[in-house]
């Protein structure tokens, strides 16, 4: 019995032995392969250390940009309003989705077509139609004449008419922050120097409707001038409401001879289903044509209601001669102190509301609540949108259409955080005396990019709002900026805490208008398609598949040349775009690698943790395995002396 358990026990402590040698060899494989995954991630990171990306920099203007499509075929102070087009070594003009749709909308074939005005407008509305560039562009550039010249040899246009402003420029630019705020004096004479065509140019186009309707202006002059603007009367409103009317009609008896159709039991199927398609076109016309008629009626009152004796009247709702409502119902805090002085109220411009503290406060009951915080907030919307607009009229829509984008963006970022009563904030609301700069409306509002509430009061920052929109305004201009407008004044990073910001201002020298740039780029770049064909390339938009694919050769960009014609050039030959080191890149490499290092030592140090156990559990069996050995050894000896006596 003890020489069999002996040979049990040695099979035991052999298998075991195995085992562990076994799973030896695993663990020392398993640590070569993560020592070449150790290689490999070496060598990527090595190789990433030579990274490098096109950035586009126009020292005018000062500013590094990321190269994008959108920037080297969009007309803007970037490129000097002059189109760099990506092209293939055929020489034909490489487009995205959008850009060949309106190529092929335009009757332009893929090896070219010939130029023409139609075509050129063509293009134009094709581009307007899917998103590339605004109604309003395209509406400018189709009123322009179309010149066949233009990039094919045509005379060169300086069209680089951009200034350059910091903070303390655009605060003491007088068409801009040396402008006084209009106290709530709406209307159309939010500018000096502007027209009442001006004014309505800049609406949207349900006001430029209703502006048609509603007036001719006979003198084109300021409005100061006290020059007539007369009223076209209600027969030529009641005409375009009576079109509307009957428009109308006509859909809603479509509508219901579809139905009659579709309810009809004797109807076939085919008929049924053109019937519901009929219905469905009809309703949306219905649907178009409410809104459309109820625009114009909007409209038409808003207009009408600032029409006094045939002249627009500049109405006040705020401040008075005396100031006497603002003092006595609204408050105007002022770098923590209430400011009651109509003419220091009255000097106010909106660059000292990017210096000082200005607040805006009303005071209610719960009788009035409702009412006095839309009246509230119709004020504060007032100024902050005349703000928008003496901004836009410098730094917007005569620059480019980004910066119009820009504009667009922050208005509405405004609107959905300062103007909104459904966001106010209304922390430790209290009931106090009089002293309204020291309630708790006030304290929400100034620390707070919202509309601060109490128990007795409504309050808004001019100031933060004014800061908000620059930023929100900086942050579409230049994505890579590390601004941002939180809730809370304490947690957000205005753009005008920077000194370093500039902001880009259309010159009053030289000044190019703006319709003739826009007009130079998109000529320049119908003519060149036309002469030189395109292809299509949906990966184009995709920044770095763009940036590769001319780093490699595959595509070219082509530039104006001194002679008024366009070449395909090495990107390295145009002074605006330049190959830098990518840092990001490198960081992103370096980042990578210190994880995957990070990881496969933990992996490692693991393993050596693992063979050293096993490493002692195999001299532990080898040790034991040698004893029962012996043990078997000695019982077979001494069985065979046994047996032999």
């Amino acid at each position: 019995m003890g020489l069999a358990a002996s040979q049990a026990r040695f099979l035991g402590i052999t298998a075991r032995k195995a085992s562990c040698e076994f799973k030896s060899t695993e663990l020392a494989q398993t640590k070569m392969e993560l020592t070449n995954q150790m290689s490999d991630i070496a060598n990527e990171y090595a190789h990433s250390l030579n990274s490098t990306k096109l950035i586009w920099q126009n020292e005018t203007v000062g500013g590094t940009y990321n190269m994008s499509y959108g920037l080297l075929m969009s007309p803007g102070y970037l490129n000097d309003f002059n189109p760099y087009m990506i092209t293939s070594p055929s020489g034909a003009i490489v487009l995205d989705d959008r850009f060949a749709q309106a190529a092929k909308n335009a009757g332009i074939t893929m090896a070219g077509g010939v130029p023409s005005k139609d075509g050129r407008d063509a293009f134009i509305a094709a581009l307007a139609g899917n998103g590339v560039i605004t109604n309003e562009t395209s509406e400018i550039v189709k009123s322009q004449a179309w010149d066949y010249t233009a990039g094919m040899g045509g005379l060169i246009l300086d069209k680089n008419t951009v200034d350059v402003y910091d903070l303390s420029a655009v605060i003491e630019d007088p068409d801009f922050g040396g402008k006084t705020i209009p106290w709530g004096i709406s209307g159309v004479s939010e500018f000096d120097g502007k027209t009442i065509n001006d004014y309505v140019n800049s609406k949207s186009a349900d006001y430029k409707n209703a502006a048609k309707i509603l007036f001719e202006v006979d003198d084109k002059t300021n409005i100061e001038n006290d020059k007539t603007y007369s009223l076209i009367g209600s027969d030529k409103y009641g005409e375009i409401i009576e079109d509307y009317n009957n428009q109308i009609s006509e859909m809603q008896d479509k509508v219901s001879e579809a139905d009659k159709i579709i309810n009809d039991e004797t109807s076939d199927a085919a008929s049924k289903a053109q019937a519901a398609i009929d219905k469905s076109n009809a309703e949306q016309s219905l649907n178009n044509l409410t809104s459309g008629k109820d625009a114009i009626e909007n409209s038409y009152n808003y207009y009408n209601s600032k029409l006094v004796s045939g002249m627009f009247s500049l109405e006040s709702k705020l401040v008075t001669n005396t100031s006497s409502e603002l003092i006595n119902k609204y408050s105007l805090i002022q770098n923590g102190s209430i400011n009651k002085d109509s003419s220091r109220i009255a000097s106010i411009t909106f660059g000292d509301l990017l210096t000082d503290e200005i607040v805006l406060a009303v005071r209610y009951n719960d009788d009035s609540k409702k009412a006095v915080q839309n009246k509230f907030i119709d004020e504060a919307t007032d100024i902050l949108e005349t703000l928008k607009k003496t901004f836009e009229a410098k730094f917007g829509y005569n620059i480019d259409d980004m910066s119009a984008q820009a504009i667009d963006y922050a208005w509405t970022m405004v609107k959905r955080n300062f103007l909104n009563i459904g966001n106010a904030v209304n922390l430790n609301p209290t009931k106090t005396d009089d002293t309204v700069a020291s309630n708790s409306a006030y304290k929400n509002a100034s620390e707070n990019n919202r509309i601060g509430l109490d128990n007795s009061d409504i309050a808004l920052s001019l100031s933060n709002a004014a800061k908000a929109f620059l930023t929100y305004y900086a942050n579409v201009v230049n994505s890579e900026l590390d601004f941002g407008v939180a809730k809370s004044v304490d947690m957000s990073k205005y753009v005008t805490s920077s000194i370093d910001y500039v902001y880009l201002g259309q010159s009053k020298e030289n000044e190019i208008p703006q319709e003739e740039k826009l007009s130079d780029f998109y000529n320049q770049l119908y003519n060149n398609i036309c002469a030189h064909g395109w292809r299509k390339d949906d990966s184009v938009n995709q920044d770095d598949y763009l940036e590769n694919m001319i780093k490699n050769g595959r595509y070219s960009v082509s530039a104006l040349s001194s002679d008024g014609y366009y070449y395909q050039v090495q990107y390295n030959s145009i002074s605006y775009l330049q190959e830098v080191v990518d840092q990001d890149a490198i960081a992103r490499a370096e980042a990578k690698y210190s994880q995957k290092k990070a990881e496969i030592t933990a992996k490692e140090n693991e393993i050596d943790i693992k063979s050293k156990k096993l490493d002692s559990e195999i001299a532990a069996l080898t040790q034991e395995l040698e004893s029962v050995k012996q043990l078997i050894s000695n019982g077979i000896n001494k069985a065979f002396s046994t047996f032999s006596n």
